[in-house]
């Protein structure tokens, strides 16, 4: 390094990561100028410079140049440390690129979540959406309420929830799904993650989704009564004792939602984001972001006698139990914006809200799916003025199936199948063209009118985007309610977080561009053209391969358990024909119980045959498959 115009330590994680693939800083080595310009550039934007005199970064901000080592690295092979001659002009197309990951439903080590971040950071991704709390369990230790954790942390077989919590899909205590974060794990992961130029968004679910909280402070409610402490009993109660509403939450709960019209209720909530703060200024990384859920019971305060005197006081702005919802999450995003936090929240629960009772500064998560309107969606949140990120299930929910497959696990409640190919077609900038290719769950095509849409009355149902608006961004989801174990968890996230990462930083050249006067996309239309498509299938190809050939290989030097897939094979004219969704991994084959053989091009075999890809250590194997 001759020149570094940033502080010393602002790219150590980078360096690490190249000498993680053979390439490590020497006094006689290559020589890389880090140079910050004054021009004008958006943030995480480089310009890297590679000939016979060096290597030379130039950026805006510390971001950038962290971007553009990673881009060193991406030109790496882990068999060759040659760099080509380039000349490299780059930029994200979003400011917002980020991963979600539930820990709360089934616990996932520190260790994990680590070596995410470094994961995140490689293919330069900035957000990680931590999925702390959930009506399964609460995961990260607050000084100020010991209960959540004491209780929260794990699952046993016992309906009182007073030392633990009732587990939902089968399975008691088990030290791979049980745990939770103490402040020091919190504070490492979140110095990891400054490290890496990421930024960490606690969840703590609630309204709804919030057993593991109110079950906590129901216990310490019993605690504080048997002391004859009253006051400390009911400081942060979140349920209404005399409550007699009958609900059923879509996870088929009957007590899994905050009541709304208590003030402890706030007092607790307001607790909560003080003791998060000081975690965060703790490891130096500011709370910037918090996301509420936002998610809420319909008939959750029927019967709340807290919630009848609240709407007989005439003094509050509630009438009516059908907005109690909303009540809480304004109310709430007030408390955090004061705080000079930003407000994110799921779609479902902000779109409930009046816009002139939020604060200005709110992240909109889309998860509605493509066939049922989430083009309507994420219209309704930007005509709010809000920020949008895109969560749609159908292309971003990693826990779904890679392949329609009885083998692999995953809901399927919004597609059969996301693959990395899913992934990597998406085009989130126009969410209605996607009905000219794509099905719904049953495999049946769809309509996305995106049109001016009016009722009978004259009323404006829906309209295109605001003339110009983009969307802040898109995130992949891992909901972790069926998968246990870090491994399972990793198999998940790899490799389709590369194709989350590559459609996050760059604009396609074959993507349609957004039509704001609105139009109405079907697959007998033809918007997204036979030549763009064509297009689409090469650059996949060539995608498909810089991972088989060389990315893949660099997650296993790291230790990270992707998933390799299951090949495709058929037997023509007594010849064995192997193709791979993933150019460039090794593929093995055997006839009948013989031994595997390295398969290169088509091969004669007779009887039964079976292939499955390698990984390029050569230690995993996917999962096989039988051809006749």
């Amino acid at each position: 390094i001759v020149k570094n115009d940033f502080s010393t330590d602002a790219f150590t994680t980078a360096f690490d990561r190249l000498a993680l693939l053979g390439v490590k800083v020497v006094p006689q080595g290559v020589p890389i100028t880090i140079e910050k310009t004054d021009i004008n550039l958006r943030i995480g934007s480089y310009q890297l410079s590679i000939d016979n005199k060096g290597i030379r970064i130039k950026a805006g901000e510390a971001s950038g140049a962290y971007y553009g080592l990673q881009s060193i690295a991406a030109l790496l092979s882990t068999s060759n440390v040659a760099l080509p001659y380039v000349e490299i002009v780059d930029e994200p197309h979003y400011e917002y690129r980020g991963q979600h990951l539930d820990v709360a439903r089934n616990f996932h080590s520190k260790e994990m979540v680590l070596s995410l971040i470094r994961q995140m950071a490689a293919y330069k991704l900035n957000k990680l959406h931590l999925h702390l709390a959930e009506d399964e369990g609460w995961r990260l230790s607050l000084p100020s309420f010991p209960e959540l954790t004491e209780i929260g942390r794990r699952r046993c077989m016992s309906l009182q929830d007073d030392t633990c919590l009732q587990p939902q899909l089968g399975g008691a205590s088990s030290s791979k799904r049980d745990g939770f974060y103490s402040v020091e794990d919190y504070v490492e992961i979140l110095k990891v993650a400054k490290q890496h130029y990421i930024q960490v968004i606690p969840s703590l679910d609630m309204p709804g989704h919030s057993r593991a909280a109110i079950k906590a402070m129901e216990a310490r409610y019993r605690y504080f009564m048997q002391q004859e402490n009253e006051a400390r009993a009911t400081q942060y109660l979140l349920s209404d004792l005399e409550d007699e509403s009958a609900y059923r939450s879509i996870q088929n709960y009957t007590d899994n939602t905050i009541n709304v019209c208590l003030e402890s209720s706030y007092r607790f909530v307001d607790r909560v984001l003080e003791d998060l703060i000081a975690l965060h200024k703790r490891a130096d990384h500011p709370l910037k972001m918090y996301h509420i859920g936002a998610d809420e019971t319909a008939g959750a305060w029927v019967d709340s006698p807290a919630c009848k005197a609240l709407i007989a006081d005439k003094t509050n702005e509630v009438n009516d139990t059908k907005h109690l919802g909303a009540h809480f999450i304004e109310r709430v995003s007030h408390m955090i914006a004061s705080k000079g936090i930003s407000v994110g929240g799921w779609n479902d629960g902000m779109g409930e809200t009046r816009v002139d009772r939020m604060p200005k500064d709110v992240y909109s998560y889309i998860w509605g799916a493509l066939p049922h309107g989430a083009h309507i969606q994420a219209s309704e949140q930007a005509r709010r003025g809000w920020n949008v990120v895109l969560s749609t299930p159908d292309v971003f929910y990693f826990d779904f199936p890679y392949e329609i497959d009885p083998k692999e696990r995953g809901y399927h409640w919004a597609s059969r199948r996301v693959n990395s190919r899913t992934v990597f077609e998406f085009m989130p900038d126009n969410l209605p063209v996607h009905a000219e290719f794509r099905v719904d769950t049953l495999g049946h095509s769809f309509e996305s009118d995106d049109r001016l849409i009016k009722d009978k009355q004259g009323n404006v149902t829906h309209q295109p985007l605001p003339a110009n608006f983009k969307v802040s961004g898109i995130q992949g989801q891992v909901w972790s309610e069926t998968i246990r174990s870090d491994q399972q968890t990793e198999y998940m996230l790899y490799p389709r977080m590369l194709a989350l990462a590559e459609r996050a930083w760059h604009l396609a050249d074959w993507a349609v561009p957004y039509d704001y006067q609105g139009k109405a996309y079907s697959q007998s239309t033809v918007t997204f053209s036979m030549e763009a498509k064509q297009q689409r299938d090469i650059a996949w190809e060539r995608f498909s391969a810089t991972l088989g050939l060389k990315e893949l290989a660099k997650l296993e030097q790291a230790g990270v358990f992707y998933r390799l897939p299951t090949v495709g094979a058929k037997i023509a004219e007594g010849k064995l024909h192997v193709k791979s969704p993933i150019i460039g991994l090794p593929v093995e084959y055997r006839e009948g119980s013989s031994a595997w053989q390295a398969y290169h091009q088509s091969v004669a075999v007779s009887g039964t045959v079976e292939v499955r890809a390698k990984s390029h250590d050569g230690k995993r194997a996917g999962r096989s498959l039988f051809v006749r």
